[in-house]
């Protein structure tokens, strides 16, 4: 159960990380974006984020699968 917990919870940040990114990218150019705006529009630190997606192409990549 707290592994299932645990999993949804790294599922549920990584959402909200690919959707403020894409909030961001439409906001103001996918050129634009970085790991530091995304960590400071959602209030975490760059590495919460960099632990969840390694880098602002992986963003990307995972943005557009999404979509």
């Amino acid at each position: 159960m707290a592994r299932e917990n645990q999993r949804f919870r790294r599922e549920e940040i990584r959402r909200k990380i690919l959707d403020t990114a894409l909030a961001i990218g439409l906001a103001e150019g996918f050129d634009t974006l970085s790991m530091r705006k995304i960590a400071s529009a959602m209030q975490y630190t760059t590495t919460v984020i960099y632990h969840h997606l390694q880098s602002k192409e992986e963003v990307i990549e995972a943005i557009v699968q999404s979509e």
